[in-house]
C-alpha cells in the first residue's frame, strides 16, 4: 500500500498544532501511538521512523523524529501546572481548617458532658428553666424577697407551724447569750394559746403577767407556786430578805380549826408545820403533836366550851415544872409549843375567863 507521506504530514502536522495549541497532552500521546503502530506498515515505504515514539518524556526530539520540525509541544506537568493554576479545587493544605466529621461528634460529647438524659438538649435546658428568657432576673428578684440567714428585718407577719411536738422556735447563740426582744410604741405582749383558737391561756406584756386560769410555778415536775383568784399557795420555805408589809388580814397565818371527837379518850393531832390551830373541844380526848422538828413552833387556842372538857396529852410534851396546868380553872386557854429537838415538844399555857 502506498502512503501519500505529503498529505500523512501535512494532517499529522495539524493534529500537533492543534495539540499544541489546546494544551492536551492526552491528545498528542493518542497521536503519537497512533504513529507508532503504523511504524511497521510504513517501514517499508518513503516515510523513515528511525526512534521510537512512544519516549515522549522529550516533547522536540518525538517531533524530530516525525520530520515535524521542533516546536515546543506543552509536558503533562505543564498541564497540571494550568489546571491547578485555573480551578477551584479544595486542596489538602487548605482542607487543613475545616471539621471533620470525628470532630464533631467529639464537640457534641464534650457539650454534652455528664448531663442526664432528661436534661442534656437544649429544649430540656429551656423546659427545666420554665422557658423563661429572663430567668436570672426572675431568680434574682425572688431571692430579694427572702429573708438571708445572715439575719434581716422582716415587714409583715411570721407564722410558724412544726411537726416537732416539743419545739417551734430554737434560738441557741454562740456567744453564750440568747435573748429575744419584743418591742411596740403602745403596747408588746407575748400570746400562749391552748387551744390556738382561744384569744389566750397567758399573756405576758405591759409589765404584767396575765392569765385565763391559775398559775402553776413548777420545779422538777413538782408545784411549788399555785396562783387562783383567791391567793397563792407557797409549797416549801419562803425565804424573804426584805420586810413584810400589808394588813393584819393579808398576813394573818394559816389557822386550822377543828372540832375534835366527844369520845373520852379519843385523840387529837397537832401538826407543827401548821402555826395556827383552834379547836372547839366536843369531848375529853388525848393532844400529841406530829412533824416533830427542831426549832418548829405552834400555837392552839383551846376551847373548852360550857361542858368543861378536859384534854390529855402525849408523853412528848413537856411543861414546865413538869407540871400540867389544872383546865378547870379556865374556859379558854392558848397552849405554845416549840419543839426542842426531833422527839421532845415544850409547852406552856395560859388561861382565860370572858
Amino acid at each position: 500500500m502506498a502512503i501519500d507521506t505529503a498529505t500523512f504530514e501535512a494532517t499529522l502536522d495539524s493534529k500537533i498544532d492543534a495539540a499544541t495549541t489546546s494544551n492536551s497532552p492526552t491528545e498528542f500521546l493518542l497521536l503519537a501511538k497512533a504513529v507508532e503502530a503504523t511504524n511497521a506498515a510504513v517501514s517499508s515505504n518513503s516515510l523513515a521512523v528511525s526512534n521510537n515514539l512512544s519516549d515522549l518524556n522529550n516533547a522536540g526530539t518525538a517531533r524530530t523524529n516525525l520530520g515535524l520540525g521542533t516546536m515546543a509541544v506543552a509536558t503533562a506537568s505543564d498541564y497540571l501546572t494550568t489546571v491547578l493554576a485555573n480551578s477551584t479545587y479544595l486542596t489538602q493544605s487548605a482542607a487543613a481548617g475545616y471539621a471533620t466529621q470525628a470532630d464533631i461528634d467529639a464537640s457534641v460529647s464534650a457539650l454534652v458532658d455528664s448531663a442526664p438524659a432528661t436534661l442534656d438538649t437544649l429544649n430540656e435546658l429551656a423546659a427545666a428553666l420554665g422557658d423563661d428568657a429572663n430567668f436570672s432576673t426572675t431568680v434574682t428578684n425572688s431571692i430579694a424577697t427572702k429573708l438571708p440567714l445572715a439575719g434581716g428585718t422582716l415587714t409583715g407577719d411570721l407564722s410558724l407551724t412544726s411537726s416537732d411536738s416539743n419545739r417551734a422556735i430554737n434560738i441557741t447563740s454562740t456567744s453564750g447569750i440568747a435573748s429575744i426582744e419584743i418591742g411596740g410604741t403602745t403596747s408588746a405582749f407575748i400570746d400562749i394559746k391552748v387551744p390556738d383558737t382561744e384569744d389566750f391561756d397567758t399573756r405576758y406584756g405591759n409589765n404584767s403577767l396575765n392569765c385565763t386560769g391559775d398559775y402553776v410555778f413548777q420545779r422538777a415536775g413538782g408545784t411549788k407556786l399555785a396562783i387562783n383568784a383567791t391567793g397563792a399557795a407557797v409549797t416549801g420555805d419562803l425565804s424573804v430578805s426584805g420586810s413584810v408589809s400589808g394588813s393584819y388580814t393579808n398576813l394573818h397565818p394559816e389557822v386550822t380549826t377543828a372540832t375534835p371527837a366527844s369520845a373520852a379518850g379519843g385523840a387529837g393531832n397537832v401538826d407543827m408545820t401548821k402555826p395556827m390551830h383552834h379547836w372547839t373541844l366536843a369531848g375529853s380526848f388525848n393532844i400529841s403533836p406530829t412533824n416533830i422538828a427542831a426549832g418548829r413552833t405552834a400555837m392552839l387556842v383551846l376551847d373548852r366550851t360550857a361542858s368543861n372538857y378536859n384534854p390529855s396529852w402525849a408523853s412528848a410534851v413537856k411543861w414546865p415544872n413538869a407540871t400540867e396546868p389544872t383546865w378547870a380553872d379556865y374556859r379558854y386557854w392558848i397552849v405554845s409549843f416549840t419543839c426542842l429537838d426531833g422527839t421532845s415538844v415544850l409547852a406552856s399555857a395560859s388561861g382565860y375567863t370572858v
